[in-house]
């Protein structure tokens, strides 16, 4: 920003005598400090009392004891344009045509001088301070005695007085309640200002945050209540940031009135993120995040979570990241085979009952916290139209829906139970190799009637009905299911343990409650998905229709960063507890408490 200076002084006579010259900063602050780009030398003004900065459509005036205090969301600002004038101090200011070659111009003049210098000369004042009555050593002295008496050992005596065993251990009386409310007795004579609404339950305890005296608040102070905040980044990473330098209450800073936490948290997401992240690849060129300055003009794609290798012993399956754009790596591993194109089928999907019509609804259905939804169980959502019936004979009975030796186990308890009563299968019956007579088909008439009369024939009928129902009907059509072959001849099958997909973006703050106003198929693509290994994500160029950034736009919500990002990280400490989902405007543990919330649990849900 150019700007032409113009200075008046007066001559004896009062005629004006102009001094011009040109000065050319980004801003303009006017103040009494040496750092001013327009200085006004005079005891009476501020040293930084106003800030010029151009505008859109004309420079604004900012009163800087506004900007100093941005947390409030406060700015008093003018339009200077040309013919205003104003005052600050004795000083008056007129803003006047920049011309071609400027973008602003100011005149100024001292109007109000300073008083003429006194005709005493130094010996008599001197002498005048010799002849009051109290000298100014000890009028110093004197007020000094009274400032600490006050401030400092009152309260620390009273401090002290309502510490002593015999103090807490009897009832308070309303004298003790009145000196306890007593300004210059209590603690009230060294607060700062009001406490935070989340602070106020233990507001009369001050030792739990200072628990130290004559010292700030530390840092485990905070972490004694605050367990499941880590740190932004790992300690290592935060030595070459500075961020090791940094306190909790370097930016939490109570005492500033009820909701002061708040409008400084507020602040925080709408300006300082950017100051790190905008250029973080030149600040940590190993780090995986991108710069990001704005979500509306410069976010990276998302990175998300997903089952990407096999389960472990204990049935985990490993979890890795990757950015969308890598569509070759984003495959899903969750043991499951399952075509969302099918059951969401406008026509309707076949069941026991004729066909019935399903949509996301019938599955997926919220949970309390509004994050995620509830588990998918086959006893609430599949097994209305996936029934697990082994035996024509008795369509009424079913296999329980579990690991592998649970299933043999009660389809051998049935047939060892026929063979034990003598019961009659009416069924069809064939030759001793012809297995799909000897087992029945789902549908077929029956011809004859079959009896079980040794433990071989119950041992070859649970064989047959197993192979059924492992590798050609009920569970391989939803699981990956392997033969294993014994060496006593006796064949059972593994089942591929099924895992909860874990939670897609960990780093994120996002409900699905606060989008329930939408339709499913807006944001995920699951009528044309094919298999369950795909992952239904929405990019963010789906969120960008909806979503700004930090400027506002016609019908889209402006967007900071406080709307789905934290500042802390999750502790390891807090994701090895079981803690309830919560969606506070901290991530705290919920992210890591929904993803340890569903491990692998090693058999088929």
């Amino acid at each position: 920003m150019k700007v032409i200076l113009t200075t008046i002084t007066r001559s004896p006579r009062g005629n004006p005598m102009r001094s011009t010259r040109m000065l050319e900063a980004d801003q303009i602050r006017v103040g009494r400090g040496a750092e001013c780009e327009l200085r006004l030398a005079d005891p009476r003004v501020p040293l930084h009392t106003r800030t010029i900065i151009l505008g859109r459509n004309a420079p604004q005036m900012y009163d800087a004891v506004d900007l100093n205090a941005e947390a409030t969301g406060v700015y008093r600002s003018q339009t200077l344009t040309p013919g205003t004038s104003f005052k600050i101090g004795p000083f008056q200011l007129e803003v006047l045509e920049p011309g071609p070659d400027a973008d602003f111009s100011i005149t100024v003049e001292l109007v109000q001088p300073l008083p003429g210098k006194s005709s005493l000369s130094a010996k008599d004042i001197y002498e005048q301070a010799r002849r009051a009555p109290v000298s100014k050593r000890t009028a110093s002295w004197l007020l000094f005695g009274i400032i600490i008496t006050l401030f400092l050992l009152l309260p620390v005596l009273s401090f002290v007085q309502y510490q002593l065993p015999e103090a807490n251990s009897r009832q308070e009386t309303q004298l003790d309640q009145a000196k306890r409310k007593m300004t210059l007795g209590a603690d009230a004579a060294w607060s700062p200002g009001k406490i935070a609404i989340g602070h106020q339950p233990f507001a009369n305890d001050c030792k739990l945050c200072h628990s130290k005296s004559f010292t700030r608040v530390q840092d485990a102070d905070c972490r004694a209540c605050h367990q499941t905040l880590a740190d932004h980044v790992s300690p290592q990473m935060a030595a070459g940031t500075g961020l090791d330098e940094v306190r909790c209450a370097s930016c939490h800073r109570d005492h500033t009135g009820t909701l002061g936490l708040k409008q400084q948290i507020s602040h925080y997401y709408m300006a300082e993120c950017s100051a790190c992240h905008a250029d973080i690849k030149q600040r940590l060129p190993d780090t995986l995040t991108g710069n990001v300055s704005d979500f509306a003009t410069e976010h990276p794609e998302f990175r998300i979570s997903f089952l990407a290798g096999a389960h472990d012993a204990q049935g985990k399956a490993a979890v890795s990241r990757s950015s969308l754009t890598n569509k070759a790596k984003l495959t899903e591993k969750r043991g499951l085979k399952f075509p969302h194109n099918v059951h969401l089928d406008p026509r309707g999907v076949r069941s026991p009952q004729g066909l019935v019509k399903t949509d996301c609804t019938t599955c997926h259905v919220p949970d309390s916290s509004g994050v995620r939804f509830k588990p998918v169980t086959m006893k609430d959502n599949c097994q209305s139209c996936h029934e697990l019936r082994f035996e024509v004979a008795a369509p009424e009975r079913q296999v329980p829906h579990g690991n592998v030796d649970e299933v043999l186990s009660t389809m051998r308890d049935y047939y060892s139970y026929l063979a034990i009563n003598g019961i009659v299968l009416n069924r069809a019956t064939g030759a001793a190799d012809d297995s799909s007579a000897a087992r029945g088909i789902p549908g077929k008439s029956a011809a004859a009637e079959i009896r079980l009369s040794s433990n071989s024939d119950v041992q070859r009928q649970v064989q047959l009905s197993a192979q059924e129902i492992f590798e050609k009907t009920t569970c391989f059509s939803c699981h990956e299911v392997t033969r294993l072959d014994s060496a006593g001849g006796k064949t059972s099958w593994s089942i591929a343990p099924v895992s909860q997909a874990p939670l897609w973006l960990p780093k994120a703050k996002f409900m699905h409650s606060k989008h329930e106003m939408l339709s499913c198929n807006g944001c995920h693509a699951a009528s044309t998905s094919k298999s369950a290994a795909d992952i239904l994500i929405p990019d963010i160029e789906s969120c960008r229709s909806c979503h700004a950034g930090n400027k506002p736009e016609p019908r889209k919500i402006v967007s900071n960063c406080g709307l789905c990002h934290g500042f802390h990280e999750v502790s390891h400490e807090a994701s090895q507890k079981n803690m309830p989902a919560n969606h506070g405007l901290w991530p705290s543990a919920r992210d890591a408490a929904l993803l340890q919330a569903n491990p692998a649990t090693g058999k088929a849900p």
